[in-house]
């Protein structure tokens, strides 16, 4: 019985920790990929291997990474397996999810670094169990933590680094439904987020 009481305290202290306060985007360690991180900014020049129609390897294609075109691409990671289980809650930003979301990043969106430069935030986002959270309340609640850092990371990017481009916004599994969320508070409440519309 106690070892479940400390098992729950610290369950208690993990989310506390974790929803305690918005992450602070103007610290580069917040970040994958942004330039403000300087040599240690992730480098996207991905490599394509052709097919050819006898299943024999074709020619190498390299996409150069376009850091001065027009666009900006703001991209959102899908769930790292982490910290999978229950009850909901949000995975902290540390050593090991911060590895895990640098090669899901450079894995799955190095494809959209030939349209521009990528901004790729880390985010307290929501472990896995969350999706099947039996308790509405505490899968909103997990849900929000996430979509409040991508909200603040996208709203340090306008501020400091967007300087009138367009924007693609990429993102995969909780990413896209993170950014959906995001872009349903826009929505709703125009008078705040109206230098984003």
């Amino acid at each position: 019985m106690k070892r479940l009481i400390v098992l729950i305290f610290i369950g208690c202290v993990l989310f506390a920790q974790a929803t305690a306060q918005v992450t602070d985007y103007s610290d580069p360690n917040n970040w994958a990929a942004h330039p403000m991180k300087g040599s240690s900014d992730m480098q996207f020049s991905p490599s394509y291997t052709f097919i050819n129609p006898d299943t024999s390897l074709g020619p190498v294609v390299t996409v150069n990474y376009n850091t001065s075109g027009n666009y900006d691409i703001f991209s959102v990671h899908p769930t790292i397996l982490i910290e999978s289980g229950a009850p909901s809650h949000n995975i902290i930003i540390g050593p090991e999810y911060r590895i895990g979301a640098g090669i899901v990043y450079k894995w799955m969106f190095s494809q959209f670094a030939q349209f521009g430069r990528i901004y790729a935030p880390y985010y307290r986002q929501a472990n896995l169990y969350t999706f099947s959270e039996p308790d509405m309340n505490l899968q909103a609640q997990v849900l929000e933590t996430a979509v409040t850092d991508i909200i603040a990371a996208f709203e340090y990017y306008m501020q400091n680094n967007n300087n009138n481009k367009k924007i693609i916004l990429v993102g995969h599994s909780q990413g896209a439904y993170v950014l959906a969320m995001m872009l349903r508070k826009f929505e709703t409440d125009p008078q705040r987020y109206q230098p984003y519309l």
